[in-house]
Protein backbone atom coordinates (compact mmCIF):
# COMPACT_ATOMS: atom_id res chain seq x y z
CA UNK A 1 0.00 0.00 0.00
CA UNK A 2 1.43 3.35 -0.90
CA UNK A 3 0.02 6.97 -1.60
CA UNK A 4 1.47 10.00 -3.11
CA UNK A 5 1.24 12.94 -3.04
CA UNK A 6 1.38 15.74 -4.90
CA UNK A 7 1.89 19.89 -4.26
CA UNK A 8 -0.62 22.61 -6.27
CA UNK A 9 2.58 22.77 -8.86
CA UNK A 10 2.18 19.33 -9.54
CA UNK A 11 5.48 18.52 -7.77
CA UNK A 12 5.86 15.22 -5.48
CA UNK A 13 6.04 15.78 -1.80
CA UNK A 14 5.49 13.26 0.34
CA UNK A 15 5.02 9.62 0.05
CA UNK A 16 3.32 7.54 2.62
CA UNK A 17 3.06 3.44 3.06
CA UNK A 18 2.38 0.96 4.98
CA UNK A 19 5.69 0.94 7.03
CA UNK A 20 5.23 4.49 8.31
CA UNK A 21 1.67 3.60 9.20
CA UNK A 22 3.40 0.73 11.53
CA UNK A 23 6.54 3.06 12.29
CA UNK A 24 3.49 5.82 13.77
CA UNK A 25 1.96 3.12 15.87
CA UNK A 26 4.83 1.48 16.88
CA UNK A 27 6.02 4.95 18.98
CA UNK A 28 2.57 5.03 20.52
CA UNK A 29 3.30 1.76 21.67
CA UNK A 30 6.17 -0.44 21.58
CA UNK A 31 3.96 -3.42 20.97
CA UNK A 32 3.30 -2.25 17.35
CA UNK A 33 6.51 -3.69 15.36
CA UNK A 34 4.94 -5.79 13.00
CA UNK A 35 1.71 -6.33 11.00
CA UNK A 36 1.29 -9.59 13.29
CA UNK A 37 2.24 -7.60 16.25
CA UNK A 38 -0.76 -5.44 15.33
CA UNK A 39 -3.10 -7.74 14.35
CA UNK A 40 -2.61 -9.50 18.26
CA UNK A 41 -2.71 -5.72 19.88
CA UNK A 42 -6.44 -5.52 17.82
CA UNK A 43 -7.46 -8.12 20.10
CA UNK A 44 -5.82 -7.27 23.44
CA UNK A 45 -6.77 -4.19 25.78
CA UNK A 46 -3.84 -1.94 24.88
CA UNK A 47 -6.58 0.62 23.37
CA UNK A 48 -5.29 -0.18 19.74
CA UNK A 49 -9.11 1.47 18.81
CA UNK A 50 -8.42 4.90 19.98
CA UNK A 51 -5.03 4.79 18.63
CA UNK A 52 -5.63 3.96 15.30
CA UNK A 53 -8.69 6.41 15.94
CA UNK A 54 -6.06 8.68 16.30
CA UNK A 55 -3.38 8.28 13.84
CA UNK A 56 -6.93 8.80 11.29
CA UNK A 57 -7.42 12.22 12.55
CA UNK A 58 -4.12 13.01 12.03
CA UNK A 59 -2.89 14.88 8.79
CA UNK A 60 -0.79 13.32 5.91
CA UNK A 61 2.52 15.33 7.27
CA UNK A 62 2.53 14.44 10.61
CA UNK A 63 2.85 10.41 9.41
CA UNK A 64 4.99 10.85 6.64
CA UNK A 65 8.58 11.20 5.62
CA UNK A 66 9.80 14.27 4.37
CA UNK A 67 11.96 14.44 1.39
CA UNK A 68 10.98 11.76 -0.44
CA UNK A 69 13.70 9.41 -1.67
CA UNK A 70 12.93 7.98 -4.80
CA UNK A 71 14.44 6.78 -7.87
CA UNK A 72 14.08 7.47 -12.02
CA UNK A 73 12.39 5.67 -14.64
CA UNK A 74 15.37 5.21 -16.14
CA UNK A 75 17.70 3.93 -13.29
CA UNK A 76 19.77 0.20 -13.61
CA UNK A 77 18.69 -2.43 -11.64
CA UNK A 78 21.90 -2.16 -9.82
CA UNK A 79 20.96 1.68 -8.40
CA UNK A 80 17.60 0.90 -7.46
CA UNK A 81 19.15 -1.70 -5.38
CA UNK A 82 21.71 0.73 -3.46
CA UNK A 83 19.50 3.48 -3.26
CA UNK A 84 16.76 0.80 -1.19
CA UNK A 85 19.80 -0.57 0.36
CA UNK A 86 21.76 2.58 1.85
CA UNK A 87 18.18 4.40 2.77
CA UNK A 88 16.63 0.85 5.01
CA UNK A 89 13.78 1.44 2.65
CA UNK A 90 11.40 -1.72 1.12
CA UNK A 91 10.13 0.47 -1.40
CA UNK A 92 10.13 3.77 -3.28
CA UNK A 93 8.85 6.36 -5.84
CA UNK A 94 9.83 5.97 -9.30
CA UNK A 95 9.72 8.94 -10.95
CA UNK A 96 9.81 10.27 -14.65
CA UNK A 97 10.95 13.68 -14.51
CA UNK A 98 8.85 15.16 -12.20
CA UNK A 99 6.13 12.80 -12.15
CA UNK A 100 5.28 10.07 -10.15
CA UNK A 101 4.93 6.53 -12.46
CA UNK A 102 4.96 4.06 -10.13
CA UNK A 103 7.01 2.49 -7.11
CA UNK A 104 9.58 -0.59 -7.23
CA UNK A 105 9.40 -2.32 -4.30
CA UNK A 106 12.08 -4.89 -2.98
CA UNK A 107 9.84 -7.98 -3.99
CA UNK A 108 9.64 -6.91 -7.42
CA UNK A 109 13.42 -7.04 -7.99
CA UNK A 110 13.95 -10.57 -5.72
CA UNK A 111 10.84 -11.81 -8.19
CA UNK A 112 12.85 -10.06 -12.11
CA UNK A 113 15.90 -12.30 -10.41
CA UNK A 114 14.54 -15.51 -9.79
CA UNK A 115 13.01 -14.99 -12.76
CA UNK A 116 16.16 -14.13 -14.91
CA UNK A 117 17.57 -17.36 -12.78
CA UNK A 118 14.94 -19.72 -13.76
CA UNK A 119 15.07 -18.50 -17.66
CA UNK A 120 19.01 -18.89 -17.92
CA UNK A 121 18.90 -22.56 -15.71
CA UNK A 122 16.15 -23.54 -18.33
CA UNK A 123 18.71 -22.72 -21.47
Amino acid sequence: MWTARKNFYGKLVGFISDGDILRHLSKLHPVYESVWSLAAAASSELGFDSRLNELMQMQVKEVGIRGVIAVKLGDSLEEVCRVLQENHLKKAPVLDGTDMVGVINSSNITKFALGKILEKNRK
